[in-house]
Order: C-alpha cells, then sequence, then structure tokens
C-alpha cells in the first residue's frame, strides 16, 4: 500500500541500530543499563503510529506502566495480532467492499510483521547470558 509505512527487511531494522555495548559474563549492572537504553534507543529508531505514533517501537521493549509513563496513558502500546493466513471475501461482496477487505488485511499483515521483525531484531542485540526479565512483559517468541 503505497500509503503506508515501508515494510522493512530484518537487515534493513539491524542497519537503523547502533551497536550493543559490551557486557561481561556475568554483567555489571552499568552493562546492563547501557545495554537496555541502546535497545531502547534502536526500537524507538524504527517508525510505528502504534502507542500514539511519537516513539517508534519502543513499546515492544518496556512494560506497559514504563511506555505509558513515556507515551501516556491514552497511547497504550498494542501488539498486533497475526492476521489469518489466508483472506476470505465472502460471496455477494462487491468490488469496492472486496478491494476495501484487501487494504485492510494488507495493512494488518504489513503492521503484525514490522512489528515481529522489529522484535526479533532488537532483541537480537541481547547476549544470550543475560536474562532481562523487565522486557518480558512485551517480548515474545516469534
Amino acid at each position: 500500500m503505497s500509503d503506508s509505512i515501508p515494510l522493512l527487511s530484518v537487515e534493513e531494522v539491524l542497519a537503523r541500530f547502533e551497536d550493543a555495548p559490551h557486557v561481561a559474563n556475568p554483567p555489571t549492572y552499568e552493562e546492563i543499563h547501557a545495554l537496555k537504553q541502546t535497545i531502547h534507543r534502536n526500537a524507538a529508531k524504527i517508525r510505528s503510529l502504534n502507542g500514539g505514533g511519537g516513539h517508534g517501537h519502543l513499546g515492544i521493549t518496556m512494560t506497559p506502566p514504563e511506555y505509558a509513563q513515556i507515551a501516556g496513558a491514552a497511547n497504550a502500546w498494542v501488539n498486533p495480532v497475526a492476521p489469518p493466513p489466508n483472506l476470505i471475501i465472502p460471496p455477494g461482496t462487491n468490488g469496492l467492499q472486496e478491494r476495501n477487505m484487501r487494504d485492510q488485511y494488507k495493512q494488518r499483515c504489513h503492521l503484525y510483521l514490522m512489528r515481529s521483525d522489529t522484535n526479533g531484531s532488537t532483541w537480537s542485540q541481547s547476549p544470550s547470558q543475560i536474562s532481562l526479565p523487565i522486557y518480558s512483559a512485551n517480548h515474545q517468541a516469534m
């Protein structure tokens, strides 16, 4: 759709990110804090209209209360739900209705895939030896 935010590949998402800081094993508080801030900045670089539209994908890296402090309570981050694998056009649907249904379906797919790709790219920055439970509210395995 020409009026939507372009869908970026995982490689394009990662190209926008700053490098994650080095984290020792075991990590220090300062290292974890620096990593958390980098992950927040990187998620915010990927545009989204979700959560008020002003903070990119920052909402996928924060708990709902943390995001509400930044974006305001009226701008909750809501993870897009995966659309069904196939669009079903009911019999008797006219041409305009069908086009609208297809456009809405494409938009839902686009939003879900963009969130999914950004989510995977953002979380790939966290070294495997670090568990960041503060993010678990929005991080979902894809």
